[in-house]
């Protein structure tokens, strides 16, 4: 059998969060592993970036977005399985894209502060 080391990379920084894990999935709004003894980690705005079954390894990327982006993917889902229009599909969304604007702008002000440093 096959166990995956688990690293959590986010901006400028990486750190192995889990051994020995054999499941990753979503379970509400959280990806979860867990390890052959069955010990359960959960991770929020976090998917999985990359498996590396040669080096036993499976890489998450965390970003504050992509909690934002599954619920709206879940949502848009269930009204596609269901034929019906949720009212709170396009908040979804809105949320979606005010956590994009934040993001950039947040980056737009960090690069102002080096240039003017």
């Amino acid at each position: 059998m096959c166990e995956l080391d688990v690293h959590l990379k986010g901006p400028g920084s990486s750190a192995k969060v889990a051994s020995e894990v054999i499941y990753a999935g979503f379970e509400y709004d959280a990806l979860v592993v867990r390890d052959i003894v069955g010990s359960k980690k959960e991770f929020t705005n976090t998917i999985v970036s990359e498996i590396d079954i040669k080096h036993e390894s499976m890489e998450l990327k965390e970003s504050p977005i992509l909690g934002a982006v599954l619920d709206f993917i879940s949502a848009y889902d269930e009204c596609l399985s269901t034929g019906r229009y949720a009212e709170d599909l396009q908040d979804r969304w809105e949320e979606v894209k005010a956590r994009g604007d934040r993001m950039v702008r947040d980056l737009w002000t960090k690069s102002k502060k080096v240039e003017a440093g």
